[in-house]
């Protein structure tokens, strides 16, 4: 049976069903949502509410309090959100593979976004395996890539060069209208109540709710890791994410290109936290910096694939749109082809096979987990980029790198420094477990990148230095607290 008739006779078996659904996993926003707006028009088009359910899961791999509490932060202003707009929004805890085909029970049509973990895709493909027994389609809607990532490529992209031609020939297809469209039928709470069961339903939208509320009922009911403090740098949700855009464009994009690297300048957009957790949207900040700066969409792809020939705010525009573009979905293309996206053998071989020659090369420094990861190494850099990331759970993007070279420098072997670096940087960093997060781990084993001069212990993979930190930028600055760098 073709899609096109499935889909006309589920609408038709459920043609007495209460509303239109979607499970909000990746994309935890209102705004420039796709998925939200898709599902928006479906049921004003077929003059049904719409009602957003939302899970908590409390084995979602490697997250703990610190995670947590910031996802709660942005999940409570979507809820209150919705909630002007009338539409109802439903938070749960337990396996979504069990609770959305539960929600579902008198939905017509079901809605969800798309993110690019494999255990992401997992229950998205449970879920969908059980709303198919029930004659109900997932309809998947990307929300996270300016280009999905099968449409960019089908398959793995050997650097960013060999993905950049392919984005920019399809950018100017996805510039979307976003504009919210006013919901022509309320959600109704008391004709909702066979739907929502409290044995699983840990809050919803009915009333207005506060932080302190939902965050309780997190911790009532997940067992979460506690050992991670949460962090008082960064909060969480849309509102802050658009705060700290806006102040991005008006006081460091236009240093962007010459200072970005600096750890002593702090020049940097600290989004990548919001993006993680979908609390903004790529589109919207591409639209704050284009609206700000006069760049019209239609002139993004030349502005991409011409920045290393400009100057001025055109190439401020277009290095931090090679972050957020190319960068940023080379590694959603890596997590979607690569099936060992979190294991060593995603490391290109002909770096595994350089850096298993050195393996028995003398290490001048060995340090072991809980020593790295109390930041009690010989190296004052390395120390201040783990110390800042253990306080304020995001370290420079610079001393990312050279962080990562360093543990390989100082483990035993290179596969015992793949594991240690995902470790901690899934354990502290917010924007961690994500694809940059996986795909800034490899690199610094060489993926994405070339071979270099054979050297000690990384043998052809790239190597950094305290030298050269000390030669190209202002070290010093960055050894002091670093608070303000994060705060907005």
């Amino acid at each position: 049976m073709n899609s096109k008739l499935r889909s006309a006779l589920a609408h038709e078996m459920h043609r007495q069903n209460k509303y239109v659904l979607y499970w909000m996993q990746q994309a935890q926003r209102v705004h420039y949502n796709l998925a939200l707006q898709t599902a928006m028009n479906e049921a004003n088009a077929l003059k049904l509410p719409l009602l957003v359910a939302f899970v908590v899961m409390p084995n979602i791999p490697e997250a703990n309090q610190r995670h947590f509490r910031f996802m709660a932060e942005g999940v409570v202003e979507t809820m209150n959100e919705l909630r002007k707009w009338g539409i109802g929004m439903l938070v749960m805890q337990g396996d979504p593979a069990e609770l959305i085909p539960k929600v579902c029970m008198n939905a017509v049509s079901v809605f969800t976004d798309l993110g690019y973990l494999r255990w992401q895709g997992e229950i998205r493909n449970q879920v969908a395996a059980n709303l198919h027994k029930a004659n109900l389609d997932l309809n998947v809607i990307e929300t996270e890539a300016v280009v999905p990532v099968e449409i960019a490529s089908g398959k793995e992209e050997y650097s960013a060069a060999t993905l950049r031609r392919k984005i920019c020939n399809h950018i100017l297809d996805f510039e979307h209208n976003f504009a919210l469209a006013t919901i022509h039928q309320a959600i109704d709470w008391q004709d909702m109540k066979s739907t929502v069961s409290t044995s699983y339903t840990l809050a919803t939208n009915a009333d207005p709710i506060s932080l302190g509320h939902l965050w309780q009922c997190i911790v009532d009911t997940i067992n979460h890791d506690t050992s991670v403090s949460c962090v008082n740098s960064f909060a969480g949700g849309y509102t802050e994410a658009l705060t700290r855009l806006n102040h991005f464009i008006l006081n460091s994009l236009q240093d962007y290109s010459a200072e970005r690297s600096d750890p002593g300048k702090g020049i940097q957009s600290n989004l990548s936290p919001y993006l993680h957790f979908g609390q903004i949207s790529p589109h919207q900040t591409i639209e704050g910096i284009c609206s700000a700066w006069n760049c019209s969409w239609q002139y993004l792809p030349l502005l991409i694939q011409s920045r290393k020939n400009l100057a001025g705010m055109d190439r401020n525009i277009a290095d931090f749109l090679e972050e957020l573009i190319i960068r940023r979905e080379l590694s959603f293309n890596f997590c979607h082809y690569n099936p060992d996206y979190d294991s060593y053998l995603s490391v290109p071989l002909w770096a595994r096979q350089s850096l298993a020659t050195h393996i028995f090369d003398r290490r001048k420094y060995h340090y072991c987990l809980d020593n790295l990861e109390q930041g009690n190494t010989h190296d004052i850099y390395w120390n201040r980029a783990q110390a800042e990331m253990l306080e304020h759970g995001k370290m420079h993007n610079y001393m990312r790198m050279y962080w990562g070279k360093k543990i390989i420098e100082w483990s035993d072997n290179p596969e015992e420094a793949y594991y240690t670096m995902l470790y901690l940087n899934n354990k502290y960093e917010l924007d961690g477990r994500d694809a940059n997060a996986y795909a800034g781990v490899a690199w610094c084993f060489g993926k994405h990148d070339r071979a270099w001069q054979e050297r000690p212990i990384l043998g052809k993979v790239r190597y950094m230095n305290a030298r050269g930190l000390e030669r190209k930028f202002q070290m010093e600055e960055y050894l002091k607290n670093n608070k303000e760098f994060y705060l907005c």
